[in-house]
């Protein structure tokens, strides 16, 4: 790789001062900001899988992305496979076709505790 004509950046960090505060959750963009609470029902169509190979959401419909926490997966694989209805409560992103689980009925009635809700106590 030539580097020689490469402009140089400044480090992303060059304009912050001690004492600054930084917080991930200040930069938070709209497609990951969770909107109004909404329900939805529909059929597995896939489960989703992040970086990690862990389950981090589903697909309903073939066409709505939901997603949960990871503290949900085990719960969630054990109580629902592809092809069955849940029912969704959550929030739906300002901006995208993303929903946040915060609970998934499944079909056989277990009601699995998918969001940042059921971590606050």
């Amino acid at each position: 790789m030539n580097t020689e004509n490469t402009p140089k950046l400044p480090h992303p960090q060059a304009n912050i001062k001690p004492g600054d505060a930084h917080h991930p959750q200040d930069h938070k963009s709209p497609a990951t900001s969770p909107g109004e609470p909404t329900s939805i029902t529909g059929k597995i169509t896939k489960f989703l899988f992040n970086a990690h190979s862990d389950v981090d959401g589903l697909l309903l419909d073939g066409q709505h992305q939901v997603h949960v926490h990871p503290h949900a997966a085990a719960e969630l694989m054990k109580s629902a496979k592809v092809g069955q209805t849940v029912i969704i409560q959550g929030t739906k992103s300002k901006s995208a076709d993303l929903i946040f689980a915060v609970s998934i009925h499944c079909e056989n009635g277990v009601v699995v505790k998918a969001g940042e809700d059921h971590m606050k106590k």
